[in-house]
């Protein structure tokens, strides 16, 4: 059974861990910062299964699997900035095993990064460890269609609601069309509260019923 190594260790990082360790996986990660265990109220014991690497290339070997988990940031003007996941992918590139990209990226920065699958997350910090074990999206953008991939992936596939497979590109735009759905959904609901929130006038709302 394939070795896992979860590289950023934020909560994305730690869903994935966590989820992947309670089916079996053996599970380590690797992070530059000391990280806040952000589900241990539910799931303290099974983060003693996850081990820290003090480097990142400690336990590789054809069959682990480096899953990428570090986050973006956003430039006073707008752009991505993706300098903290393109750093986080530079040592992977002698690595024997494959490199699984779980962070969220812009199709267009896709084909300057190094790795084998893109596999977006549509987590809910809240639920995320729930939703890894049980996703409702699994989409995979894959570099070569022939190329080995993980066995948790037919897990995943097998829990899934809906599953896509296609190039990076691909699955990249069908997370940003997710995330323009869910921001179109939550700026409506904001503004039937308002509107609902302001004084109103309850013989004219019942008369143009």
């Amino acid at each position: 059974q394939e070795t896992v190594v979860i590289v950023g260790f934020g909560w994305v990082g730690q869903a994935n861990a966590l989820a992947l360790s309670s089916v079996g996986y053996r599970v380590y990660y690797y992070d530059v910062q000391t990280p806040e265990f952000r589900y241990a109220d539910i799931y303290r014991e099974q983060y003693h299964a996850i081990k820290p690497l003090s480097r990142v290339l400690e336990k590789d070997e054809p069959d682990t699997w480096y899953m990428v988990c570090v986050g973006d940031r956003v430039m006073p003007n707008g752009e991505q900035d993706i300098s903290a996941i393109r750093k986080a992918l530079e040592p992977l590139a002698a690595a024997k095993g494959g490199v699984i990209l779980r962070s969220t990226v812009l199709p267009g920065h896709l084909k300057t990064l190094n790795f084998d699958y893109y596999v977006p997350e549509f987590l809910h910090e809240k639920k995320a460890v729930e939703e890894c074990m049980m996703p409702h999206y699994f989409i995979v953008g894959s570099r070569n269609e022939r190329a080995r991939r993980p066995s948790f992936f037919d897990q995943w596939e097998r829990a899934a609601v809906k599953t896509f497979y296609g190039t990076p590109e691909e699955a990249s735009y069908l997370k940003y069309l997710s995330n323009i759905w869910n921001s179109l959904r939550i700026a409506f609901v904001n503004e039937f509260g308002n509107a609902i929130a302001l004084p109103t006038d309850a013989a004219a709302v019942s008369r143009n019923e």
